[in-house]
């Protein structure tokens, strides 16, 4: 009966002993790696701080993955251009119907819309190609071979402005009476508007 009293023990002392040290070593990993949490590993991605637009320029990031380091490159490139293409296309109708309406009410908006509809669209494609890269990072996994790339390109706010004020300045056929000062005006409170949604929800 001794005996058995005596291994009971024992085996609660491993016990205690175990559930010990599994807290030891939990605390020793905590302490190791602060970053520790219940929603997962932090992951860095490359490139992103290059990426957030500020007061001068649009920016976006393209990322990809291939067995090729060229394709990698090119898809990456092509990701970021089609994001900041997505964003200037929406910003550019938004932007030119708002003047519109601002300037000389519905029905000349709806003209502006209609008549520069085209001609914005080629800009937007311009400003989409001549996009400066700003940030480009690539990567082999040891694993399988695979490339990932990061690319971040950018572009001016300033000059997409000066070239919607060109396009509006040398068409005559929207009589909408196109004031330079006004629109330069409009433009700045349009991009004050913007970056304060952008801080509101959390986004530079």
């Amino acid at each position: 009966m001794k005996k058995i009293k005596l291994f009971a023990a024992g085996i609660a002392v491993l016990l205690l002993a175990s559930c010990g040290n599994r807290q030891m070593v939990a605390s020793q990993d905590q302490a190791s790696n602060p970053e520790s949490n219940p929603l997962g590993t932090k992951i860095e991605v490359p490139c992103v701080d290059a990426s957030m637009d500020d007061d001068e320029y649009f920016r976006a990031l393209g990322t990809s993955r291939a067995i090729n380091m060229q394709s990698a490159r090119e898809s990456a490139l092509s990701a970021a251009q089609q994001m900041v293409r997505l964003r200037l296309g929406g910003f550019v109708q938004g932007f030119v119907n708002g003047y519109g309406g601002t300037t000389a009410g519905q029905t000349a908006t709806d003209k502006v819309q209609r008549h520069l509809q085209n001609q914005m669209d080629v800009l937007v494609e311009k400003m989409v190609n001549d996009a400066q890269k700003v940030c480009e990072e690539l990567y082999q996994d040891e694993s399988d071979g695979n490339y990932n790339a990061f690319i971040a390109i950018q572009i001016p706010k300033g000059k997409l402005v000066d070239e919607m004020a060109g396009i509006l300045s040398k068409d005559e056929e929207l009589e909408i009476g196109f004031n330079e000062a006004q629109f330069r005006e409009y433009a700045r409170k349009r991009m004050e508007e913007m970056k304060k949604d952008a801080e509101e929800k959390g986004y530079r």
